[in-house]
């Protein structure tokens, strides 16, 4: 997190810098990325950088989570619309964020998650934190529609449907083919949905047998 004088700065002043480290990041890999080019751009000392961030991994940590924020209070809308069912929510999200106005924003993530293969997955779920994750979306959340056996079984099937829709979400902003991205995640979602083990195969018998226990 920044500092409390960074959160105390006037907003302007605040997404100068924010905006100036966004360019940055987009333009080159996080390793590659120099302090020095984002505080000339946002026209402040070195100084008062370390005033608001202790390094360029808190800053960049930062960005991730306001970004994220924005998605989780999207997602919540559309959960509280859609009378809180999971699998309706997550492929609206894609559709929502793929077209419109979201989509420069998200394509700014996305371009900044494209610059550092390998570890974006790590980095966004880190910033997520599964358990605030969970407190945000569990009362939007209608559970009658999942198959729920323990108690930290929410919270487990939330961050595998995030796995799987951050790298859909990226690749949706790409410069690819947007509709395939869309169908190719759809199906991966009917396909969570529905289980993978078929009805009385063995594996599914062990299943049902151990959460009887």
């Amino acid at each position: 997190m920044p500092t409390p004088t960074f959160l105390r700065l006037p907003e302007e002043k605040r997404e100068t810098l924010l905006q100036a480290a966004w360019h940055e990041f987009v333009r080159v890999p996080y390793a590659d990325a120099s302090i020095n080019r984002i505080i000339r751009e946002a026209g402040i000392p070195r100084g008062s950088f370390y005033m608001y961030f202790r390094d360029k991994e808190e800053l960049f940590r930062y960005l991730m989570e306001l970004r994220l924020e924005g998605l989780i209070q999207l997602l919540t809308d559309l959960l509280d619309r859609l009378d809180g069912d999971l699998f309706a929510a997550l492929p609206a999200i894609l559709d929502v964020l793929t077209d419109g106005e979201r989509r420069p924003q998200v394509r700014e993530l996305s371009a900044v998650l494209r610059q550092n293969p390998g570890m974006h997955q790590a980095v966004l779920l880190q910033a997520l934190e599964p358990q605030r994750l969970l407190e945000q979306l569990a009362e939007h959340v209608d559970r009658s529609r999942l198959d729920l056996r323990e108690e930290g079984d929410l919270g487990e099937m939330l961050q595998m449907l995030l796995g799987i829709t951050l790298p859909a979400l990226c690749a949706a902003t790409g410069e690819g083919d947007v509709a395939a991205v869309r169908r190719r995640y759809r199906r991966w979602l009917e396909l969570l949905q529905r289980g993978m083990a078929a009805p009385g195969s063995p594996a599914r018998r062990e299943i049902d047998s151990n959460s009887k226990e």
